[in-house]
């Protein structure tokens, strides 16, 4: 019962180590994370979805809240557990709030 995607984020301009910085891969897929996060949040904007969710292999929890994120396995992908989140999540930010 979940529409097919709305589409692909744009590209934002990653960050860029200094010069003379050593690269660790810790620090690149850092940046790598903020990058995609920061497209995943303008596309946001730009859309003001309803509800939307980011499923992704990278670590996007330091960017954004665990209503908007289910992060899955870059070997196994999406698993039925990351499944089961993804659809909960959905269902929760459509439901309506009630205010006591």
């Amino acid at each position: 019962g979940i529409e097919a995607p709305v589409g692909a984020t744009s590209v934002v301009a990653a960050a860029r180590s200094r010069p003379g910085e050593p690269s660790s891969l810790d620090r690149q897929l850092a940046r790598l994370a903020d990058q995609r996060a920061a497209e995943i949040l303008q596309a946001v904007r730009e859309r003001r979805p309803r509800a939307w969710l980011a499923v992704d292999d990278l670590d996007l929890s330091h960017r954004l809240h665990e209503r908007h994120f289910v992060r899955t396995d870059e070997a196994a992908g999406l698993t039925e557990g990351g499944r089961r989140r993804a659809v909960g999540a959905l269902q929760g930010q459509l439901e309506p709030r009630v205010v006591t």
